[in-house]
């Protein structure tokens, strides 16, 4: 047997243990496979957004651990690297997205 049909045939296992020991995981398949979505779209999404999910999760611990350690070396903000003013013209102002607002010369240019 190839090694890729090994990892089908992994996949095919985890993917009935999963239904089988999950009560959540097989209420929504149950529930959207085949009348909303077919099954390798839901599987594909299902594993696409758990890997997102740990991720996510392993960022927040790497924040975390940093955040503890007091390591000031590493930057914890969330701002992106590049000169000031770069970006899509948009910024976050509390209440919504709106367009940035311009420096005082270019305003009176």
């Amino acid at each position: 047997m190839r090694n890729g049909d090994q990892r089908v045939l992994w996949l095919k296992r985890k993917m009935k243990r999963l239904i089988r020991e999950n009560e959540a995981v097989k209420g929504i398949y149950n529930e959207v496979v085949p009348s909303k979505v077919d099954n390798q779209s839901y599987w594909c999404r299902y594993f696409y957004r758990m890997f997102k999910l740990k991720q996510a999760e392993e960022a927040r611990a790497l924040l975390v651990k940093l955040a503890i350690s007091g390591d000031e070396e590493e930057d914890l903000s969330w701002d992106f690297d590049g000169e000031e003013g770069e970006g899509n013209g948009f910024w976050w102002d509390g209440s919504g997205m709106s367009e940035k607002p311009r420096a005082k010369q270019e305003l009176l240019m």
